[in-house]
């Protein structure tokens, strides 16, 4: 199975990356990929999403490349005398996520459409 984006193209999309990086980048982005085609099953022969299958893989894996050195954690802050940084990582444990804003762009819901079966036809 193909990717949409491959590591010269996160390179291109997010920064260059260190060279110990690059196989898990790799990973991720086929892992990426395969998310998306079992949320999005016509992804590949519908042209209405243009390149929205390489958008949303891109964005995928950058947010789980994000954490860097700070993967595991939930927050973290840095003193330097007077001076704080601190923030709350958003995807601390650095796993793929497909969100509902991403699945929105492709036109499909966060949520599965309704199911039923009154034993008169099969279910919806």
């Amino acid at each position: 199975m193909t990717v949409f984006a491959d590591f010269a193209e996160l390179e291109d999309y997010l920064r260059p990356q260190p060279v110990d990086n690059e196989i898990r980048a790799t990973l991720l982005l086929e892992m990426a990929a395969n998310l998306i085609r079992r949320q999005v099953s016509d992804v590949d022969t519908n042209t209405t999403y243009g390149s929205t299958g390489k958008f949303v893989q891109l964005e995928m894996v950058a947010d789980a490349l994000a954490p860097g050195e700070f993967r595991g954690r939930t927050s973290f802050s840095v003193s330097l005398d007077d001076a704080v940084e601190s923030a709350t990582l958003a995807n601390p444990t650095a796993t793929l996520v497909l969100t509902g804003a991403q699945l929105k762009l492709f036109g499909l819901s966060e949520t599965p459409r309704p199911s039923w079966n009154f034993g008169d036809e099969p279910c919806r």
